[in-house]
């Protein structure tokens, strides 16, 4: 780990963390504290269930329209078996 001297005269590393004159570290990203990162990974994961959620009820859907075409095919297919048997 390297440390480079910022133009504040603090220590610097890649890490995201400053180290202030009291040697403290301070966070580099600001506003991110954990909290704030934990909240914004938590609405990234209800977006993506949300999206999951719509994805479903289409499948649902497609199947359900699947089933009805089925039962009209057979429905068709046996109303062409009665007209072939009386004919």
């Amino acid at each position: 780990m390297t440390l480079n001297y910022n133009k504040s005269g603090s220590k610097d590393n890649k890490f995201g963390f400053n180290y202030n004159k009291n040697g403290f570290k301070c966070n580099k990203f600001g506003y991110l504290t954990l909290t704030n990162l934990v909240l914004v990974i938590t609405k990234m994961v209800l977006r993506v269930t949300n999206l999951v959620l719509i994805i479903t009820k289409m499948v649902l859907i497609i199947t359900k329209m699947v089933l009805i075409i089925t039962k009209m095919v057979l429905k068709v297919t046996n109303l062409v078996l009665i007209i072939t048997k009386m004919v």
